[in-house]
């Protein structure tokens, strides 16, 4: 099935299953974080069932949503992403990946790394001995700030050892 025939099946336009297929590239077909009008606004979808939408309580659009993300993932070209990894290879495929604004990020359970990339400066961060379920960015006025949801509660990056 095409994208475009899968966007019309749940009632989107090109342009948001075109926003889901590259947030899904971009996390490795296995989460995606998007922000687009239709799909609700800001939402974040992790493979194996979590997904929220920033329209929460209409679970008639988080429905459709959930039907089309999950069918552009199984898409054979949603998780490609060869050409335009920009952390060191060593580290291999990261388990999460995902970019909001200015700032990107990777995470290697393996390696017990964290690659962030600010403004085009990245650094790497050592996560040995916790478990990074999740980031998220908060921003209050112009400051803006990642928080990793870890095994030992909410840490910024700047207290794990740099790299």
């Amino acid at each position: 099935m095409t994208l475009k025939a899968i966007a019309r099946k749940y009632g989107f336009s090109l342009a948001a299953a075109e926003t889901v297929r590259e947030a899904l590239r971009v996390g490795h077909g296995t989460m995606a974080q998007f922000d687009h009008p239709e799909l609700g606004g800001y939402g974040q979808w992790m493979k194996g069932g979590m997904l929220q939408i920033g329209d929460m309580f209409n679970d008639a659009l988080k429905g459709r949503v959930a039907g089309l993300i999950a069918e552009i993932a199984a898409l054979p070209d949603a998780s490609e992403d060869t050409s335009t990894a920009w952390w060191p290879k060593e580290f291999g495929q990261p388990s999460m990946a995902s970019s909001q604004n200015n700032v990107r990020y990777a995470y290697f359970p393996n390696a017990s790394r964290l690659v962030i990339e600010e403004d085009k400066v990245v650094s790497i961060y050592d996560t040995t001995g916790l478990t990074v379920y999740g980031v998220s960015q908060q921003q209050q006025g112009s400051v803006r700030m990642l928080v990793l949801k870890t095994s030992a509660g909410p840490i910024p990056p700047g207290k794990l050892t740099r790299m």
